[in-house]
């Protein structure tokens, strides 16, 4: 025994799971004993197990138990077996046991044996045949050789029940603690109070308002699936030029997001990242916060509550996330896109919640030449706006690109994607361009929305801006500097324009939800 340990107490768990490991290897190097050093085998090992007994760490009888049927499956006869372990048992009572404090039950034990422990003479002799060591084996031998290795059969076999029923055991214990784990778990939960039909109708909502017009609401989750190569990461891009700068996105979709985007990228090498969002060009990167991930997948755990808070705390401030991509998060989770995508999703909506994040977009693959989120049905499940990006032939890079959205309020009908110079946009609508095109403004009114169309690119504009334009606009009609003025002045306070916050002072766009601003832009309704 290890000499520079303390002598352990009986009863300690640390010294009882030591004896038993330490008896499974005693009874194995006694099952495997070879010819010659069976009998000096079985003698030190009963020696050092007798320690461990008679220091209260093991059953006595369970470990001679044990010990006879090892001894009788490396071929030593009954009676060889009887004088030998009782009286190496007996001898070890004065002994004292140290075992190691340090003890790794995974380990391979091997005990340690003191020198001058009792051994069988050679006068006792070994194997069942009773025979002399280095003999040619008689027919006897062979016989009792051939009991020798049924037996040492049969006492694997044992073994390998007892081990499996021990490991049984242990899982058995697992399960329960589980369960126990999360019935406290689930104590500690509140459960929402019911509210009565007609209370929760009575309650006013205000007005639906829109992030993105028509493709996604405040307070909402969108999930964007892309085909393989067919312009995803520009599209994210694109995304946040728009919000951070406050322009129109894929130049259809106006923008009434104002507030901080963070970006959590696990794909892209931090440096390849930077290349992208500086080819967007964008005006407001204060607004934009970014979480580079390549490599350190292990890092985003959401699924462990204090982590998760530890990320909570990080996010807090944003207002739109962005989680690009999907499957990198889940196996930095060690979760299977086909069966835990929900549970993380779940996790991904308590992130949310608990950093105060209003809205968000998480980035998804498709299967190959698949025209669905790839994975779990939830994924399909758990947005309030899905978001598609295809080509017509997923094999052609070269094919045509279509963008459409559907979900609770969002219906975005199939449109070709145009791509240039690192921008997408979607087509015009045929009906869109001809109005455009027919339309000559006839009032200061009307003067302010067209050439905010026609000159502004969809950006936010001082209203500064407008009286320039009534010095430089070459259009057939245009106000006066001073009536561009006060006309801008009037539209603001009928929320014809909206205002929006920015660096300085505000800037001014089309409501449009104005049917002033919608006749105006895309011409009467029929």
């Amino acid at each position: 025994m290890p000499a520079n340990v303390e002598a352990a107490p009986a009863g300690d768990p640390q010294a009882a799971r030591y004896a038993e490991a330490a008896l499974r290897s005693a009874t194995w190097r006694i099952a495997n004993a070879i010819v010659g050093e069976r009998n000096d085998t079985l003698n030190r090992e009963a020696y050092t197990i007798g320690q461990l007994c008679h220091a209260g760490h093991l059953d006595a009888i369970v470990a001679q138990e044990e010990m006879w049927a090892a001894a009788q499956a490396c071929g030593l006869d009954d009676g060889e077996i009887g004088r030998t372990i009782p009286r190496a048992v007996s001898e070890a009572d004065a002994r004292e046991v140290h075992l190691d404090p340090t003890y790794d039950r995974h380990a391979d034990v091997d005990i340690a044996f003191t020198p001058d422990a009792p051994a069988d003479g050679a006068e006792e002799g070994d194997g069942a045949s009773g025979g002399r060591e280095g003999e040619e084996p008689s027919d006897g031998d062979i016989d009792g050789e051939e009991e020798a290795a049924r037996k040492k059969k049969e006492y694997l076999a044992r073994q390998r029940e007892v081990e499996i029923a021990r490991e049984a055991h242990r899982l058995d214990v697992l399960e329960e603690a589980r369960r126990l784990h999360n019935r406290n778990q689930a104590a500690q939960l509140d459960i929402p109070t019911p509210t009565r039909g007609d209370d929760f109708l009575a309650i006013e909502d205000p007005p639906i308002t829109w992030l993105l017009e028509g493709l996604q609401q405040y307070g909402t989750r969108a999930l964007l699936a892309a085909q393989a190569k067919s312009g995803k990461t520009t599209m994210v891009a694109n995304l946040i030029k728009a919000l951070v700068d406050q322009g129109t996105f894929l130049n259809r979709f106006i923008n009434h997001f104002q507030g901080t985007v963070t970006l959590i990228d696990n794909e892209l090498d931090e440096r390849m990242l930077r290349r992208w969002l500086k080819g967007v060009g964008l005006n407001h990167a204060e607004r934009l916060n970014v979480i580079p991930l390549r490599g350190k997948l292990e890092a985003f755990n959401i699924m462990d509550d204090e982590h998760r808070t530890r990320w909570a705390n990080t996010l807090r401030g944003t207002d739109y996330l962005i989680l690009d991509c999907l499957r990198p998060a889940l196996d930095g989770n060690h979760l299977d896109e086909h069966h835990d995508a929900g549970r993380f999703l779940g996790a991904f909506d308590a992130l949310l919640d608990e950093a105060g994040i209003d809205s968000a977009l998480v980035v998804h693959h498709m299967g190959h030449g698949s025209t669905r989120a790839r994975g779990d049905s939830r994924i399909q499940d758990w947005p309030d706006a899905n978001w598609r990006l295809t080509r017509d032939n997923p094999d052609d890079p070269r094919s045509e690109r279509s963008f459409h959205a559907f979900g609770r309020e969002v219906n975005i009908d199939n449109q070709p994607v145009i791509y240039t110079h690192g921008r997408l946009e979607l087509e015009p609508e045929p009906q869109e361009v001809k109005h455009r095109r027919e339309f000559v403004p006839s009032s200061a009114e009307e003067w302010v929305i067209d050439i905010w169309r026609r000159a502004a690119e969809e950006e936010p504009k001082p209203k500064s801006w407008w009286a320039e334009q009534t010095q430089t606009d070459p259009g057939v009609w245009k106000p006066s500097r001073d009536a561009a003025r006060t006309t801008l002045t009037r539209l603001v306070d009928e929320e014809v324009l909206e205002k929006v916050s920015a660096i300085g002072g505000y800037k001014y766009r089309p409501n449009m939800t104005s049917n002033f601003v919608q006749a105006v832009l895309f011409g009467p309704r029929e």
